[in-house]
This record gives structure tokens, C-alpha cells and sequence, in this order.
């Protein structure tokens, strides 16, 4: 397990964690340093969320923390419309803020659904060529375009003869299997 993978597997329990320790303290001074602590923590996940192609794993995190701040736009912009006391040009902003969101929503939970809840598509053929365009990693398989994480984008680079299966949702690679040809 690398640095990135140990990383983006650990997001969820750590978030899990400061939620539940935050929720339960009562202590004002214990809370205020647990605010700190959980705001340093999410800093660093900000800074290293710039990586988050360097793992699987970081790719489903990116998805699922954009489907989480979509949901929180969606529901910021709910609840200014419900509110009676909202200025009405104030409301158009807040409609479009909730369409956004919903869409923003929808477009990560669709892509983790077909990811994970499809079968996956499945290429086996020689690797044409791997390429590297606005920080995105594309081989070509078989004629077929994937995006790959940056291991295994290196990996490919000596454009062997593989079976791979592509997640049909975010169109990464998940698994590859090397073969003999």
C-alpha cells in the first residue's frame, strides 16, 4: 500500500472520528482544540487532495467528497428559499445554487454507482500508446481511451499486452491482469 492509497482509505474514519469526538465533548476547551485539530486535518486532506490520482481509492474520495459538498450546497440553498425573510433577487442566486448542487449530486453518485454496482467493461489487448494531458493519465487499449492513476499509468508505459477492467462510471482502470502474447 502506498502513501496516497494509506491516505485517501484513511479519510473517512478520520472524519468519522472528529464527528463523533466533536458531538459528544462537552468540555469548551477540549471542543475548541478538537475544531483546531479537525480544520489542520482537513487542510492537509485539501493539500493532499491535489494527489488524489495517485489511488483508486483517491478517485472514489474525490467523488464522494464532491457528491458531500453538492449536498451541502443543495441543502444551503434549500433552506435560504424556505426562508420567508429572503430577498427575492437573493432567491434566484439560491435556485441556481440548488440546481447546481443537484446536478453536481447526481453526476458523482451516478459515477460511483456505475463504478461499483455495473459490471465492468473489459479490454484485453496491447497498449497503444499512454499519454498525460491536464493531469490526467489516458491509455490506449486495444483502440479503446481509459483513464489510468499515475502507478499504473507507469506501469503501462512499456506498452505490454493486458486485460484490464474499466469502471464504467469514471471509465478508470481497476484491475489488470498482464498476459502473454
Amino acid at each position: 500500500m502506498t502513501f496516497a492509497e494509506f491516505i485517501a482509505w484513511a479519510l473517512w474514519p478520520i472524519a468519522g472520528l472528529f464527528a463523533a469526538l466533536l458531538t459528544t465533548t462537552r468540555d469548551p476547551t477540549l471542543r475548541r482544540h478538537l475544531k483546531t485539530a479537525a480544520i489542520g486535518t482537513s487542510c492537509v486532506y485539501f493539500v493532499l487532495g491535489f494527489y488524489w490520482q495517485s489511488s483508486i481509492v483517491g478517485v472514489m474520495d474525490y467523488y464522494l467528497v464532491g457528491a458531500m459538498l453538492c449536498l451541502a450546497v443543495s441543502g444551503y440553498a434549500l433552506l435560504g428559499l424556505l426562508n420567508e425573510k429572503t430577498p427575492a433577487l437573493y432567491k434566484l442566486r439560491l435556485v441556481v445554487f440548488l440546481v447546481l448542487g443537484v446536478i453536481g449530486v447526481w453526476w458523482s453518485t451516478s459515477t460511483l454507482y456505475s463504478d461499483y454496482a455495473e459490471p465492468r467493461l473489459v479490454i484485453e489487448g496491447q497498449v497503444d500508446s499512454v499519454r498525460e494531458m491536464r493531469s490526467e493519465y489516458f491509455v490506449y487499449i486495444g483502440h479503446e481511451a481509459v483513464k489510468a492513476t499515475k502507478p499504473v499509468f507507469e506501469r503501462l508505459k512499456s506498452k505490454p499486452y493486458v486485460r484490464v477492467e474499466v469502471g464504467r462510471g469514471s471509465n478508470y482502470i481497476f484491475n489488470i491482469e498482464y498476459l502473454n502474447r
